[in-house]
């Protein structure tokens, strides 16, 4: 197989990356309160402005009133990346260590009689600010493949710079940085029809932006750093929610909230790309090429609509038990991501994902273990469901639970404040088909084209602390 065809479909891998940290499914976050990293299990609970989110047809089961509500998140997130092979011509274990300070949420809710108003402001999905100071395994031979190109066609970069050396390893100092983020703004309303049964509609406004910034370092002494390739993708989409709330007697709440899927079509504005024009795909840059994410070129990857449903019982005045699921209907959705284009067509290509469907299982308490003060603590599982030949670079999505644990504190009738903890345990995971990657011998000749497989191993681990302020007006 020849070699340069091969790496064409490698570098779009690191596109996904930086979606890759607490989410639940490819993009989405469940992860919006204090309240909620504190137990996860919120969807039935109706004792926090957090119902915006989880349960907001409960949000007309309270006292009247104007409620308002503020968490802010600190996320650290660890990724690793390692190859499984000795003779892999490159390093071995890639990393990222890249906390998100500050991730907030806010939400209110106005209750008159038997009905509420309800929005607030979170970032729905992403994961946050991300660095592979190494770059990745599949993103350094895509680089040092545009830089090859380049060289074929009389100068490897826009500015006349070399970034890897001649011995064919693939280390040439190339680092990615991305920032993935889907902020979103929730509005809508409830009613509670009777003592037992209230209803909610409402929608949500999803505004998604993904960026990556690439830079090398010039091989030799005193080489400069610089920046080849940055690029921004948006997308605005938005989607319908209805929910039930049910308390059939005083102990017992359920609820059932329904979110349609969210169709997200992406826009891609290259800012900088430093590689050079290649005849090989009719002389479109060679990066812009190998990745498929050129300037102008527009794709879908939507978000699956979600079903959640919860119960809460009181067993006593002070402890209460929830347990939450919440599941991912992905047939309904595109899901696709640019690929490398054609070889001398040049014409543009995608890859096609049939996502299967995923879900979200927990179960929690919390308990007023002395006056006004609560423990809660709770554990959710998050089955990703990705086939395992599809886990790599690509879509280095995998299975994890969440436990949090926390206090609230509620220092008056109408002000409760928290604070939060969890930590996100993740299933390490490796592709059951070998990852490809090139094996370069020196400066490629045919007889040098050769493919060799690698297995590749992904883990994963984060931790989060979290805050939240929640103060009822009149």
């Amino acid at each position: 197989m020849n070699r340069k065809l091969f790496v064409l479909t490698l570098f779009g891998s690191v596109m996904l990356y930086a979606s890759s940290a607490f989410a639940s499914y490819i993009d989405q976050l469940t992860n919006q309160s204090a309240e909620w990293m504190g137990n996860p299990t919120r969807t039935a609970a109706t004792d926090s402005v957090d119902g915006v989110i989880y349960n907001p047809a409960g949000l007309s089961t309270v006292a009247d009133g104007l409620y308002t509500h503020f968490t802010s998140q600190s996320i650290d997130n660890n990724n690793t990346t390692t190859v499984m092979d000795s003779n892999y011509p490159g390093n071995k274990k890639y990393e990222t260590h890249k906390p998100s300070k500050f991730v907030p949420s806010a939400f209110f809710n106005f209750k008159q009689d038997n009905w509420a108003v309800f929005g607030g402001f979170s970032i729905f999905g992403g994961g946050g600010s991300t660095l592979w100071e190494n770059g990745t395994p599949n993103l350094n031979v895509a680089v040092q493949t545009a830089e090859t190109l380049g060289e074929a066609g009389g100068q490897g970069w826009a500015n006349g710079a070399n970034y890897f050396a001649t011995d064919g390893s693939t280390n040439g100092n190339v680092s990615v940085k991305m920032l993935s983020m889907l902020p979103a703004l929730t509005l809508g309303g409830s009613v509670a029809i009777n003592e037992i049964v209230s209803v909610s509609l409402g929608g949500r406004i999803v505004d998604s932006s993904q960026n990556i910034e690439l830079k090398a370092t010039e091989s030799g002494v005193g080489g400069t750093r610089d920046k080849i390739y940055e690029a921004q993708w948006t997308a605005l989409g938005y989607h319908g929610i209805i929910g039930v709330n049910v308390r059939p007697v005083k102990e017992l709440n359920l609820a059932a909230t329904y979110e349609s899927h969210t169709k997200l079509e992406y826009e891609v504005d290259v800012k900088k790309d430093n590689s050079m024009p290649t005849a090989m795909f009719g002389n479109k840059q060679a990066l812009q090429a190998l990745s498929g994410y050129e300037d102008g070129r527009k794709f879908r990857f939507d978000l699956p609509a979600k079903l959640q449903v919860g119960a809460e019982y009181a067993f006593t005045e002070t402890f209460k038990a929830s347990i939450s699921l919440l599941y991912y209907f992905t047939q309904w959705g595109t899901y696709e991501k640019p690929t490398a284009a054609t070889a001398i067509t040049g014409a543009r290509n995608v890859n096609k994902y049939d996502l299967n469907p995923a879900y979200e299982a927990g179960i929690g308490f919390d308990w007023e273990f002395l006056k006004s003060i609560h423990w809660t603590a709770g554990v959710n599982y998050d089955c990703m469901n990705m086939r395992s030949e599809d886990i790599n670079e690509v879509l280095n999505k995998i299975d994890l639970w969440n436990v949090g644990t926390g206090l609230k504190v509620r220092t008056s009738g109408n002000l409760n404040l928290m604070v939060s903890y969890m930590h996100n345990f993740y299933v390490d995971a490796q592709n059951s088909n070998q990852t490809k990657t090139v094996n370069n011998q020196g400066t490629p000749t045919p007889a040098d084209d050769v493919v060799t497989y690698y297995k590749t191993k992904y883990e994963k681990y984060a931790n989060s602390v979290a805050i939240s302020i929640e103060y009822k007006f009149l």
